[in-house]
């Protein structure tokens, strides 16, 4: 949508896994998770992290998810994201639960494990902005409960010499507005 409205601006996208690698002379803008990993910036929270615990409909064999519980996910596989090796234990605290085996696959990255669920391998912990479409239309089902919150935010940041470019004020602008019409529906 920014591209369509703002033609001018040429856009290029990456992904850094560490953030000692950002380097404020060639980026403008990161958008990132967590708190502020980048010194001398300006960060704008854009919302709070809620994650849910997700499975394709087939994991459940045609099982009635519908009086399922949060306890319920410990039957089937648990799938991990590496980076986040306290997702399945901070999940099941929220929920009053414990397990003593939570062994299970761990993926690199976020979307090899939506894939990975979608594909019935097991029950993933997921940020909803990332299950969200796959929720939406189908291929993913929540049985389990609500999302619950975690303490982590997602962050607009960009370096504080750059506050002024007209490209960081526009795209700023433009995301704020975004995420608070999104918040309000």
């Amino acid at each position: 949508a920014f591209q369509k409205l703002h033609p001018q601006f040429q856009i290029k996208v990456r992904s850094l896994d560490d953030a000692a690698k950002i380097d404020p002379e060639s980026i403008d803008i990161i958008l990132h998770y967590g708190g502020d990993h980048w010194p001398r910036a300006v960060s704008h929270h854009l919302l709070n992290e809620q994650v849910v615990a997700v499975c394709a409909p087939s994991l459940l064999d045609g099982a009635d998810s519908s009086s399922f519980s949060a306890g319920h996910a410990l039957e089937y596989p648990l799938l991990h994201l590496s980076s986040r090796i306290n997702g399945w234990p901070d999940w099941l605290a929220a929920h009053d639960l414990e397990s003593d085996s939570l062994a299970g696959p761990a993926f690199a990255h976020f979307h090899m494990l939506l894939e990975a669920a979608k594909h019935g391998m097991g029950v993933a912990i997921l940020p909803t902005i990332i299950a969200e479409q796959s929720l939406l239309d189908g291929s993913l089902i929540a049985p389990f409960g609500a999302p619950i919150d975690t303490p982590h935010e997602y962050l607009l940041s960009y370096p504080g010499d750059k506050a002024d470019l007209e490209q960081v004020v526009t795209f700023r602008d433009w995301l704020l507005n975004s995420v608070a019409g999104v918040s309000k529906n």
